[in-house]
């Protein structure tokens, strides 16, 4: 059985730059020999309009993994992106 939460809220307004920022846990229970385990992140994003048909976003993932009876796991994902719209 899995079981998840996300949490996120945004700050954003008529201003070229936009905040993004996410927490998760996610939970993984088995019955029997199942391996139980705890997942938590965070995300940020910060967009800026460059102009009016381009964005620039950089961000930052980061993830926990705890897996009952084995050692944790960490990731690491920095990103950066430019789009047109």
């Amino acid at each position: 059985m899995g079981q998840h939460l996300l949490a996120r809220h945004d700050v954003a307004d008529d201003a070229p730059d936009s905040l993004s920022l996410g927490a998760t846990y996610g939970v993984l229970r088995f019955k029997g020999a199942g391996l139980d385990s705890n997942t938590y992140g965070l995300q940020s994003r910060l967009n800026h309009v460059l102009t009016p048909r381009l964005t620039s976003t950089i961000g930052y993932g980061f993830t926990y993994l705890d897996v009952q009876g084995q050692e944790n796991s960490t990731t690491h994902a920095p990103r950066w992106v430019s789009a047109t719209v």
